[in-house]
């Protein structure tokens, strides 16, 4: 199948609603984040319409890694989907660029999707030759804080080995210090992105 790509140019987030029905397919794509961490992830985002969905015939659904992670809301669906029944027409698939955001709880995995497209969307006609390939990787862990406390140590390690008595100590007492500052820092910032 073609693909036809949807360009960011003057895109707007939408937002992708029904993702709580979808929990195991998003696990299935992301596996298990550490409990309370949050993956932020860029993914490639297939549309496709869904004329025989017994809820809406207009429904558009949001396929990540072919799983559906999601729909449109009604309102995207309808004012986006006369353009995307003719990219399918023409044989292609849309693809468009998107945010997977996931968080494991003690609730379970949530997970929210937002795609970007711009609003007056006309497609042009014009299909990419190459065939739609699965690009999506798989979304990992996130880095751990591990490789800077690693740095502090061998620095201050090699201090307390080289320098005389009174001086070591100072130096070491200080490295701990802005070592801790610095991922106290780090650690904060993630849990202001991850709100």
């Amino acid at each position: 199948m073609r693909v036809h790509p949807i360009s960011t140019e003057n895109a707007q987030q939408i937002e992708v609603v029904g993702e709580r029905f979808y929990r195991a397919a998003m696990q299935r794509i992301v596996g298990t984040p550490p409990l309370n961490m949050a993956v932020i992830q860029p993914v490639p985002v297939m549309l496709k319409r869904e004329p025989t969905n017994p809820v809406d015939p207009l429904a558009i659904a949001v396929i990540i890694q072919e799983e559906v992670v999601g729909y449109l809301s009604a309102a995207d669906a309808a004012h986006f989907g006369p353009e995307l029944a003719r990219v399918e027409a023409a044989g292609a698939v849309a693809l468009v660029q998107g945010t997977l955001w996931c968080k494991t709880t003690d609730e379970g995995l949530m997970s929210n999707v937002r795609i970007k497209i711009p609003h007056d969307w006309v497609f042009d006609g014009y299909i990419d030759d190459a065939e739609y390939v699965q690009m999506t990787p798989r979304v990992g862990t996130p880095r751990s804080f591990r490789g800077p406390w690693i740095v502090v140590f061998v620095v201050v390690a090699l201090w307390l080995i080289l320098t005389p008595y009174p001086v070591n100590v100072i130096f070491a007492l200080l490295s701990f210090s802005i070592g801790a500052f610095t991922l106290g820092i780090r650690k904060l910032s993630a849990k202001r992105l991850n709100r």
